[in-house]
């Protein structure tokens, strides 16, 4: 998973008694996230209603209650 990460430095770590690689991860930020999940949303109602939704919060609330009906394992 992050084998293709950056190592940007080292730091001591006691309980491991050794140098461990600090990792350059790209973050996402809050509005892009919330973009990104709005866009899955709309994506997700139009997939499975056939049609768009009238608003992004129906598209928010039939994707948690289509999420909520789904087995988890």
């Amino acid at each position: 998973m992050f084998e293709n990460c950056e190592v940007i430095g080292t730091e001591h770590s006691q309980k491991l008694g050794a140098d461990v690689p600090l990792l350059g991860i790209a973050w996402m930020s809050d509005e892009e996230w919330q973009r990104i999940a709005a866009e899955g949303a709309v994506e997700n109602y139009i997939r499975e209603n056939g049609h768009e939704p009238e608003s992004l919060a129906e598209a928010f609330r039939w994707q948690r209650e289509w999420l909520d009906s789904k087995e988890v394992i």
